[in-house]
C-alpha cells in the first residue's frame, strides 16, 4: 500500500491529513479557482498532483467525469472571460 493511500486511513481522533503540494504562483491561482467552483457546485471534484492541476464535471447521473487538467482560466467550467460578475473573478495574478 502506498504512503498517500495509508493517510487516508480514518484515525482514531478522526483527523483527516492533507498533502499540500508546493505549486507556482499561477498553478497556485488557477487551483484556488478550481477550488472556488468545486464549492460552488459547477465542479464534482478538483485536485493536484505532480504539480499539475485537474478536475471532473458533474455528468448526468450525478457522477464525476474523466478527470480533465486545468491549464488556463478558461478550462473552468462556469468562467467566463470577462465578466465582472463572475464569481471566480475575485482572485487576480499578473
Amino acid at each position: 500500500m502506498s504512503d498517500r493511500k495509508k493517510l487516508k486511513i480514518p484515525r482514531a481522533n478522526n483527523t483527516t491529513v492533507y498533502i499540500n503540494e508546493d505549486l507556482t504562483r499561477r498553478r497556485s491561482y488557477l487551483f484556488s479557482l478550481g477550488r472556488k467552483a468545486y464549492r460552488s457546485k459547477d465542479l464534482h471534484s478538483s485536485w493536484t498532483f505532480d504539480g499539475r492541476i485537474y478536475f471532473r464535471e458533474f455528468l448526468k447521473d450525478g457522477k464525476g467525469s474523466d478527470p480533465i487538467r486545468i491549464n488556463q482560466k478558461s478550462d473552468i467550467p462556469g468562467y467566463k472571460i470577462g465578466d465582472p460578475d463572475n464569481a471566480h473573478e475575485s482572485l487576480d495574478v499578473n
